[in-house]
């Protein structure tokens, strides 16, 4: 058991219809991240549905990975964890950061060739 986090592709096949699911990012206990999408995602409210991710949110989730691995000491401000039941370590330790470097990557490589205008992204959670 623990926190599984997930964005999710779903392809448009015509105007408000979807077909085909696929994970595209998935994370496990990387409680920081969670609590960013709970934060500007999820209007606060820490639930495991489905919520539209725009490119502008990715963007703004990536400017954040990225200024907390160039300065350390931002990360309780910009990505703090959060504490619940299954959620993993809430120490600013090496496994935050790894995760930090791999979200960095993984947005960058998904606003470079993820397609807005046929697709639509989703975050998810469970534990």
């Amino acid at each position: 058991m623990g926190l599984d986090m997930y964005l999710i592709k779903k392809d448009l096949v015509e105007p408000d219809q979807i077909s085909n699911e696929h994970v595209v990012l998935y994370w496990r206990k990387a409680n920081q991240i969670h609590h960013w999408f709970v934060t500007n995602i999820q209007e606060g409210v820490d639930e495991c549905g489905m919520f539209e991710v725009t490119f502008q949110d990715l963007t703004k989730l990536y400017h954040c990975c990225r200024s907390v691995l160039r300065q350390n000491e931002r990360a309780p401000y910009l990505l703090p964890t959060k504490e619940g039941f299954f959620f993993g370590s809430t120490e600013y330790d090496q496994y935050f950061f790894y995760e930090i470097k791999r979200t960095k990557v993984e947005l960058r490589n998904l606003l470079a060739t993820f397609d807005f205008n046929k697709e639509k992204l989703y975050y998810t959670s469970w534990w």
